[in-house]
């Protein structure tokens, strides 16, 4: 758990690793440090300049933590926990909200959830039908 913990708060690390996969990136404003929670950044993405602003504002210990990352038209919190289960398992928790800021990021999300809710139909329905094909044989 240590180890996951120093790689996820690492954020020069973070930085270098974005860096390295060609996402350009300035720290804004006062926000200068990397030992801060809060931090601004700037990047290119798919051709576009853009400007999410990144903060920590729960870190209670290594097992429940949480982000926010807000751009322009989308804020995103995540919230993760790491419960234990029995003796021999253990279960990550991952929550995220997603709050549109205007109107195109609010159709785009209702369509990936339009979708996603139609393939989880057509799969619900396939195993209906195998079930079904089960029961019938002798």
């Amino acid at each position: 758990m240590k180890f996951v913990s120093q790689r996820l708060t690492d954020f020069q690390r973070f930085e270098t690793l974005a860096e390295a996969k060609g996402i350009l990136q300035n720290r804004r404003g006062d926000l200068q440090k990397p030992v801060t929670c809060n931090w601004a950044l700037e990047f290119w993405f798919r051709g576009k300049m853009r400007y999410p602003e990144l903060s920590v504002p729960r870190f209670d210990t290594p097992q429940d933590w949480s982000f926010e990352l807000q751009e322009a038209a989308l804020f995103i919190r995540c919230d993760m926990a790491l419960e234990a289960g029995d003796e021999t398992h253990s279960f990550l928790r991952i929550s995220c909200t997603l709050r549109p800021l205007n109107l195109g990021m609010f159709m785009r999300l209702q369509a990936i959830q339009l979708a996603a809710h139609k393939t989880q139909k057509r799969f619900q329905a396939g195993c209906e039908h195998y079930i079904n094909l089960a029961l019938a044989l002798p």
